[in-house]
């Protein structure tokens, strides 16, 4: 398992686009510690998207676990 597949804090699945510190540098004991508290594998909240490799997504709009629900315009594009 990786911070990757984890879904985001409220349960919906992360865009395929999104990426974040943690997904780059893991021990496993962060991964066990995402897999109980989910909030721990965005502790640094450093996202970006792999769409314009910004903190802002395609549509201006911040990049975030919360913040790139598969409702925004612009997840799985």
């Amino acid at each position: 398992m990786s911070f990757a597949n984890l879904p985001a804090p409220s349960g919906h699945r992360l865009c395929r686009h999104l990426r974040c510190k943690e997904m780059y540098y893991t021990s496993q004991e962060q991964l066990a510690r995402a897999r109980t508290d989910l909030s721990a594998a965005f502790e640094s909240r450093v996202f970006w998207c792999l769409k314009t490799y910004q903190a802002e997504g395609p549509g201006g709009g911040r990049c975030g676990a919360e913040e790139c629900p598969p409702t925004r315009a612009c997840y799985e594009a």
